[in-house]
């Protein structure tokens, strides 16, 4: 399905976890409003876990698994094309020319838009991700998403839900292992 203006993927996916050797939780997220949408959200005691109070429900990251989580599945599911994230994350650096001051070009800002709605459909922050991504400041990174916009390439009422529903710590997504980790999930690609 159409998820947002550049991007295909799934019209919903289930994610199940086992959080720290103690609790099952499930997520049911659905592609809505150029988003996944968290719709349906179950904990349960996993064999040998502590029990399920109020407090560990209160106390547990829902947005840090949920973007985390979104972006496992969906860095390969979500496609612009036939390219994937780390696709058009490869193609935005070939764009750049070494020693040269980096200029946004019209294929350029073209990516810069997908890169920008893959990061809203799993709540990464687009800005500090470009930043990361291409080693620029973070000014020109917003610039050049300001520029995308401007445009045409995204549209007016896209808002990066990762820069505003969340505060978190930004973690680049090229680290796998980290989010494996995290969360306790074996690594499909070992």
């Amino acid at each position: 399905m159409q998820v947002t203006a550049h991007l295909r993927g799934p019209a919903r996916f289930r994610a199940q976890v086992v959080y720290q050797d103690m609790y099952l939780v499930t997520m049911d997220l659905v592609a809505a409003n150029g988003a996944y949408e968290l719709h349906h959200l179950s904990f349960q005691s996993h064999p040998g876990g502590s029990p399920l109070t109020a407090t560990s429900v209160n106390t547990f990251p829902v947005a840090t698994l949920q973007r985390d989580l979104s972006w496992m599945y969906l860095s390969d599911e979500a496609k612009w094309g036939s390219m994937n994230w780390s696709d058009v994350d490869l193609a935005i650096k070939g764009k750049l020319t070494p020693g040269k001051r980096p200029r946004p070009t019209e294929d350029m800002l073209e990516l810069v838009a997908v890169h920008y709605e893959y990061c809203q459909i799993t709540g990464m922050p687009a800005v500090k991700r470009l930043q990361a991504l291409l080693g620029i400041p973070q000014s020109t990174a917003a610039h050049w998403i300001r520029l995308a916009k401007n445009s045409g390439l995204l549209a007016e009422d896209a808002q990066n839900r990762g820069d505003s529903r969340m505060t978190m710590e930004f973690r680049a997504p090229d680290d796998p292992e980290r989010v494996f980790e995290q969360w306790g999930l074996d690594d499909p690609t070992a």
